[in-house]
C-alpha cells in the first residue's frame, strides 16, 4: 500500500510539472508572436518568464 501512495505522489507531482512546462511554452509562443518589436523588452519578458518558471520548479 506504501509502495502505491508513493508512485501516485509520483505521477500528480510530474502531472503537475508537465502543466508548469506546458504553461510556459504557452508563454514564450505568446512572446513571440506578440507585436513587440523592441528586443530589451522581449529579453525582458523572456527573463521574467524564466524566474517565474523557477519558481514553480521550486516549488515541487
Amino acid at each position: 500500500m506504501n509502495f502505491y501512495f508513493r508512485v501516485l505522489f509520483q505521477f500528480k507531482k510530474l502531472k503537475l510539472f508537465y502543466t508548469i512546462l506546458n504553461n510556459v511554452s504557452s508563454t514564450v509562443k505568446n512572446l513571440g508572436e506578440s507585436d513587440c518589436h523592441r528586443q530589451s523588452d522581449r529579453a525582458l519578458r523572456s527573463g521574467q518568464v524564466i524566474a517565474k518558471f523557477q519558481n514553480q520548479i521550486q516549488f515541487l
